[in-house]
């Protein structure tokens, strides 16, 4: 009797961890497809995008509109496509390249300038909308900024960040307090990782990233095989070791979720939406473009489904998803 009564109070444990998110889903991409989610017939440049940790918001980023009240990031609920609200507007000189956000509710927002060089900035936002943290890189020169990720391990939140064109790097801030991140100086080369010179190629460029929850970072690059991207990369939990693991043709957005890579392609009217298994980096899935599709630029996973950004869909830009994969 005790027996029996230890295993259905297994099975029972088992069933709430699963219900509650304690493991892992099961995804069925057979019959899976793509379809058009929201569609902006005048924000244009649709780029980076994250998802809330409850899975109901995608946030994006227009990066390039001509109206300077339209160029900042967006909240879209995933239950209807609407654009509750624009959250944050860095100004009309600015370019919002890379958003984040963590299981607290803080929305990362990556800044390059117009035009991009000199620094870079980094502005952490609260649900509303509201400044609660900043923080400044500088470099002489061209400089730029792409994705962001967040990570949490125990009670401590770090925040890496892609720069480009000239230094091409990650950084590592300490964010667990958003009014003063630190940088993390233990982090690789004092607190960057230097890719060109890790890479050993002088040609190397990031694009966006994510962390897989044990440090590890997974980058799309390219290694100059592309226009945009060419390569999946991993640099290792402390930024000192970066292995290419595997080829995509122009990769360009990357997350993480349920053992699979989605990696979305910046090929113009051609992109994709592939899907990877991530212990031995065979294809699962490939999605092909949308009719008037035009360049998919970052992707996420989120309530079962992922968001890809079409960044130049039309005169605007449009937020895809797949059907359900649950």
């Amino acid at each position: 009797m005790k027996k029996k009564l230890s295993v259905i109070l297994a099975l029972t444990l088992t069933a709430l961890l699963s219900s509650c998110g304690g493991g892992k889903a099961t995804l069925h991409f057979e019959n899976a497809t793509l379809e058009s989610f929201y569609v902006s017939t005048s924000l244009s440049s649709m780029r980076p995008c994250a998802a809330s940790s409850d899975g109901k918001t995608v946030y994006v980023g227009f990066i390039k509109s001509g109206d300077p009240l339209a160029r900042g990031i967006g909240a879209i609920s995933v239950d209807d496509g609407s654009k509750t609200e624009w959250i944050y507007n860095p100004g009309y000189t600015s370019y919002t390249k890379g958003v984040a956000a963590d299981d607290r509710g803080y929305v990362y927002v990556g800044i390059a300038q117009n035009p991009s060089e000199n620094y870079v900035i980094i502005d952490i936002l609260s649900k509303d909308g509201k400044k609660a943290g900043s923080l400044q890189i500088d470099e002489a020169g061209e400089f730029g900024v792409n994705g962001l990720t967040v990570e949490k391990i125990g009670n401590a939140y770090t925040l890496y960040i892609i720069t480009n064109y000239g230094p091409n790097r990650v950084y590592s801030y300490d964010v667990t307090d958003v009014t003063s991140p630190k940088l993390n100086t233990g982090f690789s080369t004092n607190g960057y990782a230097p890719l060109k010179a890790l890479s050993n190629n002088t040609a190397c460029e990031a694009n966006y990233l994510k962390a897989d929850g044990n440090g590890n970072l997974y980058i799309t690059a390219n290694l100059g095989g592309g226009s945009k991207g060419d390569s999946i990369l991993k640099l290792s939990s402390n930024g000192t070791k970066l292995e290419k693991l595997f080829e995509v043709k122009e990769a360009y957005g990357i997350d993480l979720a349920e053992g699979y890579f989605f990696v979305s392609t910046y090929q113009g009217t051609s992109s994709h939406v592939y899907v990877y298994n991530q212990t031995d980096y065979t294809l699962v899935k490939d999605f092909t473009a949308l009719d008037g599709s035009n360049n998919y630029a970052g992707v996420v996973y989120a309530s079962g489904r992922l968001y890809v950004t079409d960044q130049t869909y039309g005169t605007g830009s449009r937020l895809l998803r797949t059907s359900s994969l649950l």
